[in-house]
């Protein structure tokens, strides 16, 4: 795996890329996403991925998921995230206790981000299930 970054215009502004091309700008201000927030973003994601695949193995129609993510950070420096909260929403015709399988088949042991953010923040997770 390689990434670029490059700075661009204006002050705490960056651009990384990976090798298929496909890009991300960050920001250490008010003007971007900065780095914790693409973190958590990632973990949201990486989950979600997982949980598709899943329902999907389990004959589980889901139509749509939408996570809303929340964390807290230490005071630090550095300020790591110390505790993480998952809220999925599953949409489509899903059993519940088929949903939470997949949720702690990918928190328990797939998704690879929030397996490194589980050595420094307590992260929980919960969904509700729509029609």
């Amino acid at each position: 795996m390689k990434v670029n970054i490059s700075s661009l215009t204006g002050a705490l502004h960056y651009k990384a890329s990976n090798e298929r091309g496909f890009s991300f700008e960050y920001s250490g201000s008010e003007n971007g996403v900065r780095p914790m927030e693409s973190v958590l973003m990632a973990a949201g994601v990486c989950s979600s991925i997982d949980v598709e695949l899943f329902l999907k193995k389990m004959r589980q129609n889901c139509t749509k998921i939408e996570v809303e993510c929340t964390a807290e950070r230490d005071l630090g420096p550095p300020a790591v995230f110390n505790t993480i909260h998952f809220h999925f929403h599953l949409y489509g015709e899903i059993k519940e206790e088929k949903a939470q399988k997949a949720l702690d088949m990918s928190f328990g042991t797939h998704c690879s981000v929030s397996k490194m953010l589980e050595k420094t923040a307590s992260i929980q997770y919960s969904f509700t299930l729509h029609d």
